[in-house]
């Protein structure tokens, strides 16, 4: 009797264990569920969970932004510093937008020729705008001097003809031992407009100097650059040519972009990124110039994207 009973309700399990492998199969990437859980959602006694939710474009074209933002800073700034590569779920889901994307502006450029003509503006950006070529509010204290005189004199640490460089003497004994962080007080060292640096040598060299005065004498002071709606774009400490202190960007809104502590062009401790929202876009930790710890990623609303442990600059876990 008990091997009868049995049988039969194994018979009537049969279609019930069907119907919750179908229901399973229809999303092979979904969550693996206890065989109970799997029963009552085929019986119809429990809701079945919702599809793993898909990261939109558009959030991950933000992400993208703001990173090529980052690195663009670093280039100009002839800054070699390690980046964490972004997920590989997000580029692929990018990749695939932009080739459908390619596709369909080949077919719109075959018919309307006159569409190219349109890209341009787009291709003009503020985030990136020229630097005012001249501070009017400078010379007039010197007159007799160019601007670029004028903006350079107070980076010299040479007063005069003075071959004994007396005020540079503190600062090499601090800035030799690769400090945590430098022992100086940035706000009292002189301000330098970004547009007096020469940024083809900064590129080559990573040093600081400038493009008039003592050419071959690394600049000492803290380096503005502003966007032509008058807000601060960049603030980056030289000590003798090198980036030391915290290196500041922002966005064209006035919001932050990015900080990091730098000591002799080296990063050291955590980088913040911000979205132009004021969100947190990522924190990658450095140690000695390489990644060392969580990298952390999220979108433009807050949410969790991916985590990456790193040791040692080498990628070990990606979430």
């Amino acid at each position: 009797m008990k091997t009868r009973t049995r049988l039969l309700l194994l018979l009537a399990l049969v279609p019930l264990l069907s119907t919750s492998c179908r229901l399973t199969d229809l999303d092979p990437n979904g969550p693996q569920l206890p065989f109970k859980t799997k029963l009552r959602i085929a019986m119809g006694l429990e809701e079945p969970p919702p599809p793993p939710s898909e990261v939109p474009i558009e959030m991950i074209e933000k992400v993208f932004e703001v990173r090529k933002d980052i690195e663009d800073v670093y280039a100009t700034l002839g800054l070699n510093i390690q980046m964490a590569p972004l997920p590989g779920n997000l580029m692929n889901i990018l990749e695939d937008h932009r080739n459908a994307q390619a596709e369909v502006l080949a077919q719109a450029e075959t018919q309307t020729p006159t569409q190219p003509s349109e890209r341009p503006p787009e291709e003009a950006p503020s985030a990136n705008p020229p630097v005012k070529p001249v501070e009017t509010t400078t010379p007039e204290t010197n007159p007799g001097k160019t601007p670029q005189e004028v903006a350079v004199k107070p980076i010299e640490t040479k007063p005069g003809e003075d071959p004994k460089p007396e005020p540079v003497k503190p600062n090499e004994t601090e800035t030799t031992p690769k400090p945590t962080t430098p022992k100086i007080n940035v706000e009292e060292l002189p301000e330098i407009e970004f547009s007096f640096i020469d940024t083809d040598k900064l590129q080559k060299t990573g040093v600081a100097f400038s493009k008039a005065g003592l050419k071959d004498v690394p600049l000492t002071g803290r380096a503005i650059r502003n966007y032509r709606n008058g807000q601060k774009s960049l603030e980056i400490t030289y000590i003798k040519g090198l980036s030391n202190g915290v290196l500041k960007r922002w966005h064209p809104n006035g919001k932050k972009l990015l900080e990091i502590e730098m000591v002799d062009n080296i990063p050291q401790g955590t980088s913040n990124e911000w979205y132009s929202n004021g969100k947190k876009f990522r924190t990658i930790p450095y140690k000695d110039g390489k990644i060392h710890g969580t990298v952390t990623i999220w979108s433009e609303d807050g949410e969790l994207l991916s985590r990456q442990e790193y040791l040692n600059g080498i990628l070990q876990i990606e979430e």
